[in-house]
């Protein structure tokens, strides 16, 4: 493990015993510069497992260390890292020059965002801040952001303004993803109010996408939001379970393993 994971799983560890921690006690803990210490909370606020506050951090609600946890430790929280962003970029090969594009909820999305040619030129349904943020600076691409209330846990805006954008703009490609995915009870996600959303975006493309590292196959989450018959194609790593490979090309579902 390397001295990076050893540091995140301390860091993890401390803020699951404390509750909040300081950038100087946790260099004083860990015998590192406090620099070091603002870049590894760095990168775990981009993951969305803390939340910088003056001076240190808090751990997410969601991302409390029990059996459910959503990310793990050190080295796995790298290799998920990995995973996501060579899922990322295999989605945004399958965007084209004037297209619209929805983008779901989710924490593997925004990679197909950074992962986009600066060049291109689309216009993007966006439900979510990160997202949007990641988009704006890609000065050809048309922002459509659904908007309201932001649930700054999930990331997601919500209002019924939101809802009529979802359903009355027509796209191309809806890039969206999964908490589990089982084959019998199907695409599950973690919050109810997210199923709409979801729906909404499935409901209003020609093709629909779900984006899913190997990690989400056989989990259920508590709300169902589709069948994985409903979708068009799935993009996932190589770790994919064989079980899963043969289902979707029994389903007639296009099949892309980002990094083979």
């Amino acid at each position: 493990m390397s001295k990076k994971s050893n540091r995140i799983k301390e860091i993890l560890t401390f803020l699951h015993n404390q509750g909040e921690v300081s950038v100087k006690e946790l260099a004083q803990y860990l015998l590192t510069s406090e620099m070091t210490i603002r870049r590894d909370l760095n990168f775990l606020e981009e993951e969305k497992i803390v939340r910088r506050i003056h001076g240190g951090a808090v751990l997410n609600s969601s991302y409390l260390i029990n059996t459910d946890i959503r990310y793990l430790f050190g080295e796995e929280i790298e290799k998920s890292i990995e995973q996501k962003n060579l899922i990322g970029h295999a989605s945004s090969l399958l965007i084209k020059n004037d297209e619209t594009i929805g983008f779901d909820i989710g924490t593997t999305i925004p990679f197909i965002a950074r992962n986009l040619n600066r060049d291109i030129s689309i216009t993007a349904v966006c439900t979510t801040f990160e997202c949007a943020i990641e988009l704006y600076n890609k000065k050809n691409i048309n922002l459509l952001i659904t908007g309201g209330f932001l649930h700054r846990e999930s990331d997601v805006f919500r209002s019924e303004e939101g809802v009529q954008i979802l359903k009355k703009t027509r796209m191309d490609k809806a890039f969206i993803s999964a908490g589990g995915i089982d084959a019998d009870l199907g695409l599950t996600c973690y919050h109810e109010f997210h199923i709409e959303i979801k729906k909404l975006l499935m409901e209003s493309s020609k093709q629909v996408i779900l984006i899913a590292d190997s990690s989400k196959f056989g989990h259920v989450k508590p709300s169902y939001f589709a069948n994985l018959s409903d979708i068009d194609t799935l993009i996932t790593d190589k770790g994919i379970p064989d079980t899963y490979r043969k289902l979707t090309v029994d389903l007639g579902i296009e099949l892309i393993i980002a990094g083979e």
